[in-house]
């Protein structure tokens, strides 16, 4: 059993870019997995990618719907008519679950797996460590 909670899978890479299908439920504001909570997805929120034992970090920067079927009324989007995908930036890595590093280090491929991060992930992010000032005397 996997301790992550996949949203999606990659579909296409361009570059620094990936864009990512993701699955029915993620429209919601929140996400109730393994007794934790998640924010739910949505234009700048950050999710992983699932490369080996490091999460690829990306920030989604827009989202979109394709039509799967043609044949329905234009005044109606039904959910089992339409696809949403998500185009996202890589921004950086986690690497064992407790090391970032900003930038690009590695590339998602085709078809893995997209996840949310957890609160714990997310403050291994944004930690910003704290330089000691050192005091000098003359």
């Amino acid at each position: 059993m996997n301790d992550y909670f996949s949203i999606g899978n990659i579909i296409e890479v361009k570059s620094s870019s990936v864009t990512i299908l993701v699955k029915d439920f993620t429209h919601l504001e929140t996400i109730h997995y393994g007794g934790t909570i998640y924010k739910g997805i949505s234009v700048g929120t950050f999710v992983g990618v699932i490369r080996g034992s490091s999460k690829i970090v990306v920030q989604i920067t827009s989202e979109s719907i394709d039509n799967i079927e043609e044949d329905y009324d234009d005044s109606t989007l039904l959910k089992n008519k339409v696809q949403r995908k998500l185009v996202a930036e890589i921004i950086g890595v986690i690497r064992n679950n407790r090391e970032y590093e900003t930038g690009i280090k590695t590339f998602p491929l085709m078809f893995d797996d997209v996840v949310l991060l957890n609160e714990d992930e997310l403050k291994i992010v944004f930690y910003l460590p704290q330089k000691k000032k050192k005091i000098k005397m003359f």
